[in-house]
């Protein structure tokens, strides 16, 4: 059973993940928790909508092959990973675009895509803990609980994953984006 997750830690490529790492971090404790705390939350969610719907025309709209991208896209895509972390809980899609145009293997893309969210989500529990916004003993609770579930969620993705040819897939997933994006932005007006 354990050895139907393909993900596997040598297949990550760390010249790739590790500046968009520590690009992301900055983008939670310098722009993303200040932006957080002073914000209003209609505003937010509806930013949030636009961006999701967005990135969900560009996945089920785009045909071809996509250009490799630059060493220095990781500069802008952690930024923005880490704003939308801070912001929404959602900071994967600009580094997931990264990873994917700086590494064309999929069993690396998977490897490397799973590391960092498992970074991601490990600098957004450090971000916001230093700026005290982690204190109750529910959240912790909470978490603890979750972090299986976020386990068979991986698991079940890469089952999934394996067996479905990429635009299928990335049209599922650019469906559901948008809808889930469309929802908030009704939810707002």
């Amino acid at each position: 059973m354990w050895t139907s997750v393909t993900v596997v830690p040598g297949d990550c490529r760390t010249e790739t993940l590790l500046p968009a790492a520590l690009i992301v971090f900055v983008g939670y404790t310098v722009f993303g928790v200040t932006l957080l705390v002073s914000l209003p939350r209609g505003a937010t969610l509806f930013a949030l909508g636009v961006f999701v719907c967005g990135y969900a025309l560009y996945i089920m709209l785009h045909r071809g092959p996509r250009r490799p991208l630059g060493r220095a896209w990781a500069v802008p895509a952690g930024l923005l990973s880490g704003v939308l972390g801070a912001l929404f809980g959602v900071g994967g899609p600009p580094y997931v675009v990264y990873i994917a145009g700086r590494i064309p293997d999929t069993t690396a893309q998977r490897a490397t895509i799973s590391l960092m969210v498992a970074l991601n989500v490990g600098l957004r529990v450090a971000a916001f803990a230093i700026a005290g916004l982690f204190t109750g003993r529910d959240l912790w609770l909470a978490i603890g609980l979750l972090l299986p579930v976020a386990w068979a969620g991986v698991w079940t993705g890469n089952r999934v994953h394996m067996g479905m040819a990429p635009a299928t897939l990335a049209r599922i997933v650019g469906a559901v984006l948008f809808g889930s994006g469309a929802s908030l932005i009704v939810r707002t007006l």
